[in-house]
């Protein structure tokens, strides 16, 4: 379609001329400027990619070195006949533990159920209450008899052992598991000083330390790579936004053309359109109108 027709007013167009060379100018510049940031961040996440590697290579042999270390140390541990003396009777301590902790449980399970009937028991609690069975149990004549007869009643001594092993019993295991567990804690304490010992000697500790330090610089390079891959994903979505025709750059191309036909008046377009042979001059004209 010829365009000659459209002879805008020269005021016209050589004022919002250079608007539109400066927006295309602009956009260019922001696309370039993204487009070299983004190929930056691309090439820095595969060198952390290639570092990464090497460090995973660095962290696999350093784990392999300190796996055939700690073997020396187990079995240097194992010609040493007091530390595996120590040992068998720690762990057998420890099992004993388990088990009583085990038992501690089921019985204090077994006091919650069962200690609610004899606190309920309004004869048991008096003869409780009135000690009676203990050297402070003082009444006499009548009331000593009555006492007696309840207790035949609600058979008190049978009742008081079963009473007075689920009050007394968790605590008592409580203390003696305590006491067990302060005991094992001194055998572990000299197993754990003997095993330093040795392991020192053979460079464990320096070999776990190493493991340590190139796991923390893996845990670092990966929150780096996975900082920049969410920087890359933004740079991408800026370019899109840009190279969009529908774009932030062609809303405000729109905006400059519609500030140009606002100050054109249309019916020149008008009477020029209808100089040229063509038809969709006309209809042009008619929809700006």
């Amino acid at each position: 379609m010829a365009t000659r027709w459209l002879n805008w007013p020269n005021t016209t167009w050589t004022e919002v001329q250079p608007s539109f060379n400066e927006l295309l100018k602009r956009k260019e510049l922001d696309c370039d400027r993204l487009e070299t940031e983004l190929q930056q961040m691309i090439a820095d996440q595969h060198e952390l990619d290639e570092s990464l590697v090497d460090l995973g290579a660095k962290l696999d042999t350093a784990m392999e070195e300190q796996d055939e270390v700690a073997s020396q140390v187990e079995s240097q541990l194992q010609q040493d006949t007091d530390f595996v003396e120590l040992s068998d009777r720690a762990a057998i301590a420890e099992a004993a533990l388990e088990r009583a902790e085990a038992n501690l449980e089921e019985i204090d399970q077994d006091s919650a159920r069962k200690l609610p009937a004899y606190e309920n028991s309004t004869l048991f609690r008096y003869l409780i209450d009135q000690g009676f069975g203990t050297p402070q149990y003082k009444k006499r004549g009548f009331t000593r008899r009555m006492d007696r007869w309840v207790a035949k009643m609600v058979d008190f001594n049978k009742a008081k052992q079963g009473y007075e092993f689920l009050r007394k019993t968790p605590e008592q295991m409580r203390q003696i598991i305590a006491e067990d567990r302060d005991a094992l804690d001194v055998v572990m304490t000299d197993l754990e000083r003997r095993r330093d010992v040795v392991a020192d000697q053979l460079g464990l500790l320096d070999r776990i330390d190493q493991v340590s330090k190139l796991g923390t610089q893996r845990d670092q390079m990966l929150s780096q790579i996975d900082a920049l891959l969410v920087l890359c994903d933004g740079q991408q979505v800026k370019l899109n936004e840009i190279e969009n025709p529908r774009g932030p750059h062609y809303q405000e191309a729109i905006g400059l053309f519609r500030d140009m036909l606002g100050r054109v008046d249309t019916r020149d377009l008008e009477r020029q359109a209808k100089l040229t042979r063509e038809i969709t001059d006309d209809q042009i004209v008619s929809k700006l109108m």
